[in-house]
């Protein structure tokens, strides 16, 4: 596990927060304390409108799954789109990411970055180091921005040396 030193630069990639708002997943006590660390305003945090957007949609089909004791992807989301009171129960378990995110940016400790990547730049990731769409959008955020370490869980990250990966 690597160590970010106190003042550097950290991306938060989506997997830190889904384990950090789970209730039994591995490592949740590692990325709980993790944002703590970031909410003390120990490390220059960043993420991505893209992380927002993975990690709600995440734990909204995480929340439905379990309200209807179902796992089959297709058939949570075609519940989550008909039934309306079971979309604001899911909601509300998601608003809690949305509203800490929020309240972190305020608090001046999260940066949001919003703009899209460069695209020669993504597909130039995407075909050097294999990755998938998703985590090309967050590498080419990270290297434009000289941004020196990721959180994550994702071992994809693991293969690119401009980068240093920290794993709970």
């Amino acid at each position: 596990m690597l160590d970010i030193a106190e003042g550097e630069m950290v991306y938060i990639d989506s997997s830190i927060w889904i384990i950090h708002h789970s209730k039994d997943l591995a490592f949740k006590k590692e990325c709980t304390e993790f944002l703590r660390l970031v909410e003390l305003g120990k490390h220059k945090a960043f993420i991505s409108s893209l992380v927002v957007d993975e990690v709600t949609y995440i734990l909204l089909k995480q929340k439905a799954s379990e309200l209807l004791g179902e796992e089959r992807h297709y058939k949570v989301l075609k519940e989550l789109k008909k039934d309306e009171d079971l979309f604001l129960r899911c909601w509300k378990t998601a608003q809690l990411h949305v509203n800490y995110v929020l309240a972190l940016k305020e608090k001046g400790v999260l940066r949001i970055i919003t703009q899209m990547p460069d695209l020669e730049m993504f597909s130039s990731a995407i075909d050097k180091y294999r990755l998938l769409p998703r985590n090309a959008t967050h590498l080419t955020i990270i290297l434009s921005l000289n941004i020196p370490n990721i959180a994550t869980t994702d071992r994809d990250f693991d293969k690119i040396k401009e980068i240093r990966v920290w794993q709970p």
